[in-house]
């Protein structure tokens, strides 16, 4: 799984790593992320954070998501305190 949504999110397929993680949330409902999810009453995108957090991914991902943020914010001229400014992204879930 971590090796699939690693390459899934290199690949700048976000939308597909969110699919990947709501998978795994449904089929691993006794696995940590899962009950944090149900718990904190998360998005499947903050879950995907969360799933990345709890697997010691983010730093490995980190690269790829700051530029799909990029690519986001030039694709869509958002500000560059769109995606990142979240709590998501910041503090201990990036890093």
């Amino acid at each position: 799984m971590n090796n699939l949504l690693v390459k899934t999110i290199a690949a700048g397929r976000l939308n597909n790593a969110v699919d990947l993680v709501t998978l795994y949330v449904k089929e691993h409902s006794d696995s940590v992320t899962s009950q944090m999810v149900r718990e904190g009453e998360m998005n499947m995108r903050q879950a995907l954070f969360l799933y990345l957090q709890n697997e010691d991914l983010l730093n490995e991902v980190k690269p790829y998501l700051s530029s799909l943020t990029k690519n986001l914010e030039s694709s869509f001229n958002l500000s560059t305190t769109s995606d990142m400014s979240s709590p998501l992204m910041t503090s201990s879930f990036v890093n």
